[in-house]
């Protein structure tokens, strides 16, 4: 038998048991407020929120924690004026 020197495993699991795909985080930074993903925060994520909000078909969040501004684990009302006062902030700027 040969010696061999025991090397340890670092190998990323790409599959969950329950056969779902795990998504690595990237190192690019996260937009508060960007529900819809395109890397910035604007009118078109109020938009998204709000037809989340009022439960119109199709409508999909990229990224719901994105929404969760007051970070109360929900989305609300007042994650949407929380939105609309970043907004105005950023306009006034």
């Amino acid at each position: 038998m040969i010696p061999t020197a025991r090397i340890p495993r670092r190998t990323a699991t790409l599959v969950t048991d329950d056969g779902c795909w795990r998504v690595p985080e990237t190192a690019a930074e996260k937009t508060d407020g960007d529900v819809n993903g395109d890397g910035e925060l604007g009118v078109a994520d109020a938009v998204l929120l709000v037809k989340w909000l009022l439960a119109v078909p199709e409508t999909h969040l990229a990224d719901w924690k994105a929404a969760d501004l007051n970070s109360d684990n929900k989305l609300d009302a007042d994650d949407l004026s929380l939105m609309k006062q970043a907004l105005l902030m950023q306009n006034n700027a």
